[in-house]
């Protein structure tokens, strides 16, 4: 790390004003891929010469994929993005290729919103795409009943997505026995927001608590995304929240 090497010095002319990587994966010693976050424009960064020279691949789905952040190949050909999905971090979609990235298709049923995919094994035999869920890779197809089993909330009531424009009510359970719970809230880029709840030997039952869009200081903040987490113990659960105004901006 002493000293660096911009490899991509030739592709100035194609890279839009703005646009960076966000998270980087190599194959093996010659290939390897970048997601790049653009907020209109879904590409991808390949080098197949373990990074001596790249390639900027546009992801041409049909949905108009864009805003990334997860990328992730099983192999040189099969491979996924992911991440906000668009200019106003809603879509949350997410894309496949088959062909190295050449060409993509819409991909959402392997989840939304995906930060991180992770492969293990040449060839990959098991992997992960982490995101609003987190789905398991396999070649062994998954069961109807697992699939479903999957996207059950046990703390929250809900993980979808939601949209508010004065405050927010946040439902959850509390089983038997646990010894404390927590909800903390960041903004969209990850920093802390609030820390709404703190509490020790919480009786067992449902709950709800309002949060006002205000932090740990009590300024009111603007309309933007958030995202609010509960744990209870070492179980946690995260939702997506976004305040608009009044006006439906």
């Amino acid at each position: 790390g002493q000293t660096w090497v911009n490899r991509i010095a030739d592709l100035q002319d194609e890279l839009p004003f703005g646009e960076w990587g966000w998270k980087i994966q190599f194959l093996n010693d010659s290939v390897g891929f970048v997601s790049l976050e653009n907020m209109r424009a879904g590409a991808i960064l390949k080098t197949t010469d373990g990074g001596l020279t790249w390639q900027r691949n546009p992801v041409n789905d049909p949905q108009g994929n864009a805003n990334l952040e997860g990328v992730g190949f099983a192999d040189e050909n099969q491979g996924w993005v992911g991440g906000w999905g668009d200019a106003n971090f809603e879509g949350g979609f997410s894309s496949e290729t088959s062909d190295g990235g050449q060409n993509w298709q819409n991909a959402n049923q392997i989840g939304r919103f995906i930060n991180r995919f992770r492969f293990f094994g040449n060839p990959a035999f098991v992997g992960y795409a982490s995101g609003q869920t987190v789905y398991k890779y396999s070649a062994e197809p998954a069961a109807p009943a697992f699939l479903k089993a999957q996207m059950r909330t046990e703390i929250l009531d809900s993980n979808e997505p939601e949209e508010v424009t004065d405050s927010v009510e946040i439902a959850y359970t509390v089983p038997p026995g646990a010894e404390n719970v927590t909800i903390n809230i960041w903004d969209r880029f990850g920093e802390d927001v609030r820390r709404l709840l703190d509490e020790k030997a919480p009786e067992p039952g449902s709950y709800s608590i309002i949060w006002d869009f205000r932090n740990d200081t009590g300024e009111k903040l603007s309309p933007d995304f958030y995202i609010y987490r509960i744990t209870i113990d070492s179980k946690a659960e995260s939702r997506i929240v976004r305040l608009k105004t009044d006006e439906g901006e």
